[in-house]
C-alpha cells in the first residue's frame, strides 16, 4: 500500500510539472520497493541498504524545506520502510531522527498554526506505527525462536547452530584461524527414560545442558542479544560446542575433560539421584577443509569411536587414521 500511495503520488507531481519532488516521490516508492523485495528474499542486510537511506533521507530533507507539507507526506511511508528494513532498536532510533529533522526543515515553508497540527500528525503517526512494528517485531523474534531454539533446553536446536555455523567456518578460514567442534553424547541415556520415565529424562536433558553452559568460561561462549550461539542441541540425547581460535589438541582436551567433569557429579531431582558419563568426539574445522558437513561427519565418528571404546571418553578425530584419544 505505502509503494503504491508513494509511485502515484510521485507520478501525480511529475505530470503537472512539478518535477523535483515528483522524482524525490518515486525515489521513496523505489526505497519501498527495495525494502520488499528484502523481505521476499529474508537476506542479512547488505552494506549498500544504508547508503540507500541516507541518499534517501537527504532527499526528504529537501523536500520538507522547499515544499513544506508535501515533504511531510513523505515521511510516513519511509519510516514505515526503515521499520520493515532495519532491526526493531535501529528502526526506532533512525524513524525518531528522521521524522524530527523533517519537522525542522519544513518549518519555514509552513504556517506555524498548520505547522503544529501536522507536527502532532506526524508524532502520531510515527507513535501507532512504532506500536504496529513493536508487535511484528515480537511475532518476528518469537517464530525465530520456535525455529532456531530448542522447545526443551532453549538453547540452539540444529538448524540455528547450523546457520550460525556456516557464518563463523567462513570468518574463521578468511583470518587463517581454528575452530574445534565437540560433539556430545549422553551414555546410556536410552535406559534412564526406561527407568525413570521421560519427565525425569527432560529434567536430565535441561540440567545437562545447563552444566555444560556454567562449566564452560566466559571467553569461551559466543553470545549474540544475550543468546549462546556455539551450543547447541541438534537431536535427541546429543549436543554440539564450537570453541574458535583453538589450535591445539591440548586446549581442546582441556575444555573437554573440565565439561566431562562437571558431567561426572550426579544429578538430583526430588528422590531421583542419577550417575551420568558422556562420549565426546572432537574435530578440527581445518582438519575439514571448513566444510560444514564433513566436520559434523567427522566429530560424529570420533564421538561414536568413544561409545565403542568404552564410554565415557574424548576423543580426536584424525583423517589419516581411526579417532585418537
Amino acid at each position: 500500500m505505502t509503494f503504491v500511495i508513494t509511485t502515484g503520488y510521485g507520478i501525480y507531481h511529475v505530470q503537472f510539472g512539478i518535477v523535483l519532488i515528483g522524482y524525490l516521490a518515486l525515489a521513496s516508492a523505489i526505497f519501498c520497493a527495495l525494502t520488499m523485495w528484502q523481505l521476499v528474499r529474508s537476506n542479512p542486510l547488505p552494506v549498500n541498504y544504508y547508503g540507500v537511506v541516507l541518499c534517501q533521507f537527504f532527499a526528504l530533507l529537501l523536500t520538507c524545506y522547499f515544499y513544506g507539507i508535501r515533504g511531510l507526506v513523505l515521511v510516513t511511508p519511509f519510516v514505515s520502510g526503515v521499520f520493515f528494513l532495519f532491526p526493531f532498536r535501529n528502526a526506532l532510533w533512525l524513524s525518531c531522527f528522521f521524522v524530527g529533522f523533517a519537522l525542522i526543515a519544513s518549518y519555514p515553508s509552513i504556517e506555524l498554526k498548520l505547522y503544529i497540527r501536522l507536527a502532532v500528525a506526524q508524532i502520531i503517526t510515527l507513535f501507532f506505527t512504532i506500536a504496529f512494528s513493536h508487535v511484528v517485531y515480537r511475532q518476528q523474534a518469537l517464530l525465530e525462536k520456535e525455529a532456531y531454539y530448542d522447545y526443551l533446553t532453549e538453547v540452539l536446536n540444529r538448524r540455528g547452530f547450523f546457520k550460525w555455523l556456516t557464518s563463523e567456518l567462513q570468518s574463521i578460514e578468511s583470518t587463517n584461524s581454528d575452530l574445534a567442534l565437540f560433539y556430545l553424547d549422553l551414555d546410556k541415556f536410552k535406559a534412564i527414560n526406561d527407568t525413570y520415565g521421560h519427565p525425569i529424562g527432560d529434567k536430565l536433558l535441561v540440567a545437562f545442558a545447563n552444566r555444560i553452559l556454567s562449566a564452560l568460561r566466559h571467553e569461551d561462549l559466543i553470545r549474540s542479544n544475550l543468546q549462546v550461539c556455539n551450543f547447541a542441541r541438534i537431536a535427541g540425547d546429543e549436543f554440539a560446542l564450537a570453541i574458535s581460535q583453538l589450535h591445539s589438541k591440548e586446549a581442546a582436551k582441556t575444555i573437554a575433560t573440565r565439561i566431562m567433569q562437571a558431567i561426572d557429579q550426579p544429578f538430583r531431582f526430588e528422590d531421583v539421584v542419577i550417575h551420568v558419563s558422556m562420549s565426546v568426539g572432537i574435530c578440527f574445522a581445518s582438519q575439514s577443509k571448513f566444510d560444514l558437513n564433513r566436520l559434523f561427519k567427522n566429530a560424529d565418528s570420533a564421538m561414536y569411536f568413544s561409545k565403542s571404546s568404552g564410554r565415557n571418553q574424548a576423543n580426536f578425530y584424525l583423517e589419516s587414521d581411526q579417532p585418537s584419544p
